[in-house]
């Protein structure tokens, strides 16, 4: 397995596909999984070469075969998918994919067992995600009614 590029740290198009990891802290065995992950994902084809090289066919296809919830664009996974000749069960893509829009029916604003209260992630709070925040926007009646 080649570690890293000439001056010892992971290639330059490698390392763009981390921006939101501190690249000195990568493993390249340990976060093999990431590293694959957010080539595959937003890579260029250099990044996938040197992925390719480093890691190995068998490799790749097991972090496609076991994806990470979340972490994959749809087009992304069906495209290594079919590349790599990997099936996988339907909820198990439902799983990897990135969601950008978020399902108000079954998390934010879904009733919970407190007599109507709003349950969902405590993080995300119902005022922030209506005109952003600023006052703008109307409120749904039932972050109102939490609020």
């Amino acid at each position: 397995m080649r570690k890293t590029g000439r001056n010892g740290r992971l290639p330059a198009a490698v390392r763009r596909t981390l921006w939101s990891y501190d690249v000195r802290r990568i493993d390249v065995r340990r976060d093999q999984a990431l590293i694959i992950t957010q080539v595959l994902n937003y890579g260029t084809w250099d990044g996938v070469k040197w992925v390719m090289r480093t890691y190995g066919d068998e490799a790749i296809r097991e972090v496609i075969r076991r994806p990470w919830r979340g972490m994959w664009w749809p087009r992304a996974l069906n495209f290594w998918m079919t590349m790599l000749d990997v099936r996988l069960p339907r909820d198990v893509i439902d799983r990897a994919v990135i969601r950008m829009q978020p399902d108000f029916g079954n998390t934010i604003f879904s009733r919970g067992r407190q007599g109507g209260a709003i349950s969902g992630p405590s993080s995300v709070r119902p005022s922030s995600l209506v005109g952003g925040g600023r006052g703008r926007g109307k409120i749904p009646s039932a972050a109102k009614a939490a609020g």
